[in-house]
């Protein structure tokens, strides 16, 4: 590591380390505002991710702030000076050539400020993915050399940033604040899954009892019917009550009849589908029996 240089050379550029090799604590700035304790491993791989990506966006020159105004909203980005030349340089990790602007060499050699403190993008599977800004600090988190990352920046997510519209409009439907977390979204949604599922299930028992309290009269247990209802569905319900009797009719009053001889019309025959409804012993067996001949009953009553 080099020995840090008491004033900034005349020319105003200066070789600063950027980011050292190791495996560091970090948080993420989360796009619903919230942080995420993030472990950053910074080692080749992840720096040739960055300078691939830097190299893909044309080798641009970075904004060098203070204490990451300018990634406030409405912050300042006022440059202090502006990286380029982004490198990797065995045993010292990233590098980059800063030109200070007048304020930032002043700020540096005044000791108002020491230190760099980067903010990196991070992919959704984790990865140290490029190099967002750079600011002048004095609490770095990283173990930087003078000029010179700060222990609250942490790193942003910049995929989590494209969703950020999307969540806070389900946020909003959802009559959800805000800064609510992903945990209050999941917890709202559950709640009216719960909702929606519970007012199928009223309206469905609802449905089912009107049916039973129409056909009382030919259901003698009127809790199983509905337990039928619900369970199979109303095809299956009525075709249980299809292959009911019909209520019997009234008893007409005898008629006197004289001289006169009478011929009884002998009843229709049973079928076996009705005999093995006549042999169910209750009303629980009746709907078993009903729903395993459901099809033969439908037929039948065609």
């Amino acid at each position: 590591m080099k020995t840090p240089l008491a004033q900034i050379p005349d020319s105003g550029i200066l070789d600063v380390q950027v980011a050292p090799f190791g495996l560091f604590h970090g948080v993420i700035n989360k796009a619903d505002g919230t942080k995420q304790p993030f472990v950053q491993q910074l080692d080749e791989a992840a720096f040739g991710r960055v300078l691939d990506a830097w190299n893909k966006a044309g080798s641009p020159e970075l904004l060098i702030d203070v204490d990451h105004f300018s990634c406030e909203k409405s912050g300042s980005t006022r440059a202090f000076a502006w990286a380029k030349n982004l490198r990797i340089e065995s045993g010292r990790g990233l590098v980059a050539d800063f030109a200070f602007t007048p304020a930032g060499r002043d700020a540096v050699n005044g000791r108002e400020y020491r230190f760099v403190s980067p903010v990196f993008n991070v992919s959704k599977n984790g990865e140290i993915a490029s190099l967002s800004s750079v600011a002048l600090t004095n609490t770095p988190n990283l173990p930087v050399a003078c000029v010179l990352n700060r222990s609250e920046t942490g790193v942003t997510d910049v995929e989590d940033q494209k969703g950020k519209p999307v969540m806070d409009k389900i946020k909003s439907l959802l009559g959800l604040a805000a800064d609510a977390t992903p945990e209050d979204v999941a917890a709202a949604i559950e709640a009216l899954q719960k909702e929606v599922a519970d007012a199928k299930a009223n309206a469905l028992n609802r449905e089912a009892e009107k049916c039973a309290d129409d056909n009382k009269d030919r259901i003698e247990n009127r809790q199983s019917f509905i337990d039928l209802y619900v369970k199979n569905g109303k095809e299956v319900a009525l075709q249980f009550l299809a292959a009911l009797k019909q209520p019997a009719p009234a008893v007409q009053p005898a008629q006197q009849v004289f001289n006169s001889k009478t011929v009884a019309t002998p009843a229709p025959g049973t079928s076996k589908l009705r005999e093995g409804l006549e042999q169910c012993r209750n009303a629980a067996e009746r709907c078993a029996y009903i729903t395993a001949h459901a099809a033969e009953f439908a037929a039948e009553a065609k």
